[in-house]
């Protein structure tokens, strides 16, 4: 085999951008992602048809890839497939916005009550000098003891957490 024909069949690297964040890979993520901003921004506003040739020539790609993208769209309910009449952007009735805010609250209710408490200062700064003691002894070569109260013991300076809804009434 031909060393360019080889070379070709090794997947690109991904690209990274900052912070060593990957870059979308595909031109469907590229489009997804770009289309999905474009919706949620206002760009395409609710009930705006999306029509294939004039997406493929904006964003230089075939139809495969644009499909692929609009039927990912559709199952983010950000698009919606129309028979015979193509695609268009979805359109939220007043009795949807309700619904996704009652889900909204249930789901903010519920992260609410599962999330640790919040830590005691004291506790914390206790950690903190205990986790000092272990850096400095890391970096001289020191041993630290091992038994309650020493600073490798940690178990004392924060509480347990429990999620509200993993205890007994």
């Amino acid at each position: 085999m031909p060393a360019a024909t080889r070379e070709a069949a090794v997947p690109a690297q991904p690209a990274l951008v900052a912070n060593d964040v990957l870059a979308p890979a595909s031109l469907v993520e590229l489009a997804v992602q770009r289309l999905r901003s474009e919706i949620l921004s206002g760009a395409l506003v609710p009930g705006e048809r999306l029509i294939e040739e004039q997406l493929t020539r904006r964003f230089g790609t075939s139809r495969a890839p644009l499909r692929e993208t609009l039927r990912l769209l559709g199952q983010q309910g950000l698009v919606e497939h129309l028979p015979r009449r193509g695609v268009r952007v979805t359109e939220l009735s007043p009795r949807d916005v309700d619904e996704l805010f009652s889900l909204r609250e249930v789901l903010e209710r519920f992260a609410v009550q599962t999330a640790p408490p919040v830590p005691d200062p004291l506790a914390l700064a206790e950690l903190a000098n205990r986790l000092d003691a272990m850096q400095r002894a890391a970096a001289t070569g020191a041993a630290l003891g091992a038994g309650r109260g020493t600073p490798a013991d940690t178990s004392g300076c924060l509480r347990p957490w429990r999620p509200a809804m993993w205890t007994r009434s």
